[in-house]
Order: structure tokens, then sequence, then C-alpha cells
């Protein structure tokens, strides 16, 4: 493809633009803070850019990003060579409707793999990392029907890493058991979903073990599966309500010890978190409901006060928003981009190495894949 040769050839120039988002905060101990964002185009024409995730893939001690391009059928890595510059590197031009990606040691060797999903081919698979940068493709399931959705972590506790699928027309949410060399066996968690667009594992019970989440587009769902400690898990509904259940994610966002989740609803353009009593008794806060077509939600501490803000991307409504939490889950609405067309998932991490939280973010309308450089002045 055309577009592949000049990425290798020369490289992407990062452009800069102003976006918006500047938000005044306080500090830990009381400081007025300004946070402000700037616009790094990465790449302008990944076809579809569908997926962003970032992670030191090249172990060369700063974070890469890796994306996946729905429209292109490719999966790539973006080489950051140290000055937030980024070279493109495709891992696999031909993964038709290249659909959800993240990157992690599936092996164990060290070096950071890449595991994604092709909706078209109904496709999970993970690319080794040779230690070089040379990628070989393992399928892990080809008849996972219109997967969608893809999770990594050790389930079942043996020291290895296993993987979590969500598939759109299977219904079907799935973990894939690794025997500690690489062969994936598909484990059934559920078959009653009727579109699984989102999954995500973390122990949401606090009893050591690893708890599955899911949302479910049709049925409007969010859900948790509880894990008896032998991989036998049990459904809890978190809520039957969120119309076009779309994103799904965990973190402890009250800071009082206990996990509780969030939601996207794409339909019902809200974003929700829900809160755990501490015996995984759930109590629904709506955040906004204003989001038009809310499809990706992820959590960190954006603002550097210790406690948990929330982050957001709106492909109807082509905006990037972080949710400011005041210590005492009150957010207020920060906006980062308005015109990032079809604004499909968001992820935040120290992209440039100076110590605060950045932002990525991939544009399905727009063939985009963007970094906005976190400036607190």
């Amino acid at each position: 493809m055309k577009k592949i040769g000049l990425f290798l050839m020369g490289g992407i120039l990062i452009v800069l633009v102003f976006a918006f988002g500047c938000g005044t905060v306080s500090d830990e101990g009381g400081t007025t803070t300004t946070i402000g964002f700037t616009a790094h185009t990465v790449d302008a024409v990944l076809d579809g850019a569908y997926s962003v995730f970032s992670a030191d893939v090249d172990g060369d001690a700063d974070m890469d990003i890796v994306a996946a391009g729905e429209g292109a059928d490719d999966v790539i890595w973006y080489e950051n060579n140290g000055s937030e510059i980024f070279i493109a590197h495709i891992i696999d031009a031909d993964f038709a409707q290249a659909y959800s990606i993240c990157a992690v040691d599936i092996d164990g060797d060290g070096d950071v793999d890449v595991l994604g999903t092709a909706l078209g081919a109904s496709d999970i698979a993970w690319w080794e990392n040779d230690g070089s940068e040379n990628f070989s493709k393992h399928t892990i399931d080809d008849d996972f029907v219109r997967a969608g959705s893809v999770y990594a972590t050790d389930i079942d506790g043996d020291g290895d890493m296993d993987v979590l699928g969500g598939a759109q027309s299977a219904d079907a949410i799935a973990w894939f058991e690794n025997d500690g060399n690489e062969a994936f066996a598909r484990r059934a968690i559920t078959t009653g979903f009727s579109c699984v667009t989102s999954v995500y594992a973390t122990d949401v019970d606090g009893d050591g073990d690893v708890d599955l989440l899911g949302a479910d587009f049709d049925a409007d769902t969010i859900a948790w599966y509880e894990n008896n400690g032998s991989e036998i898990f049990t459904a809890h509904t978190i809520d039957a309500a969120l119309d076009g259940a779309y994103s799904v994610y965990a973190i402890d966002i009250d800071g009082d010890g206990d996990v509780d989740l969030l939601g996207a609803g794409y339909v019902a353009d809200a974003i929700a978190w829900y809160e755990n009593d501490g015996s995984e008794n759930f109590s629904k806060h709506t955040i906004s409901t204003a989001l038009n077509g809310a499809s990706c939600v992820f959590a960190t501490d954006i603002d550097g006060d210790v406690d948990i803000d929330i982050l957001v991307a709106g492909q109807l409504a082509d905006d990037v928003i972080w949710y400011e939490n005041n210590g005492s889950e009150v957010f207020t609405t920060h906006t980062i981009e308005t015109d990032f067309e079809g604004a499909r998932s968001v992820y935040a991490t120290d992209v440039d190495g100076d110590g605060d939280v950045d932002i990525l973010g991939a544009a399905k309308t727009a063939d985009d894949i963007t970094w906005w450089e976190n400036s607190r002045f």
C-alpha cells in the first residue's frame, strides 16, 4: 500500500495544533494548576483507525504506540525515537477489519508482544516479538465470530498470560487458557450476551483471583463474572439499562479500597460509574448523558491530585473529554478535542516521559491516531 511505503521511508512527522481542554485544578497541597493539552498527530491516514494502546514495544525506555485500523486491515506499531517522533511499522497488513489491540508480554520472554482481534476474520491473534521487533503471527482462535474485544492477564493464576475475548455475533465471552507454551484453549464463560462490545478483567471482589467484565450493546448490560478460584464463573448484572452499553472498565474510583466499575452507553450518550460498597453491591452514578455516541471509557489520575479522573471518547460527538474528580467523586467536564471525527478509542499514559499523564486517541472517521501532550502550568 502506498501509505505504508511512505511511512517506512520517511516516518511520520508530528504536526502540532493547539487543542481544547484547559481546566484549573488543585494539587494535593492546595496549589492551583492549569491543565492544557497540545495535539500531536501520529498518523493521519490509518483507514478506520479504531483502537489505540501504548507500551514500550522496543524496550528502549520510551513509550511507543500500537493501533488497529479497521478499514485498512492494519495492525501497526509506532516507534518513538525518544523525542516523540513516531515511525510506523506494519505488523500485519491483512488482518481483516482489525478492531481491538493491546500490547503485553504474551510468551513471558521479557519483550512486548501484540494482541488483537479481527472483526471481519472472526480472528483473535497475537504477534510474537523476537526481541528485535520482528513479529510472527500466531492465531489463538479463527472462529470467534466477529471477534471485537480483547484483553490479556493471568486468569487462572498459573503464571502465564491468558486471553479474554468478546464476540459480537457469537454472543459470547470466552477466555483462552495458555498451557504455558502459548497453545490456547477456548473456555466459554457465557453465550447469553447479544453483542459483546467490551471486556476487561480484574479482581472485582478482592478474593485474590481474577474476575471478568463485559458490556453487551444489544442487551444494554454491564456485567461481571465472579471467579470461584477454579475458573468457574458466576454472572452478576450491574446495569441492564445502559442503552447501547459499549465500553466497560474497572478501578477504585472513590479510593475506599475496593474496585468500582465504569460504563459507556453509546445509544444513551451516557457515562456512569458503579460504586462498590465493599460487598459487590453496586450503586449507579451517572456522570454524563450528553456525550453523543459514548464509545470508550478509561480512568486514571490525569491531573496528578491523587484521585481518579475519567477519560472518554464520543464517536458521534467527535469529542475527547476528561472528567475531573474533585476528590469526592463530583466530576467537572473538560474538553480535550471537539473535532476528532469518529472518536472511537482513548488511552492514557506518560507518552513523553515528563512525569504527567498524556492522552491518546483513535478517530475512525478521520483515520487519525493522535496524542495530546499534558502541560500542567
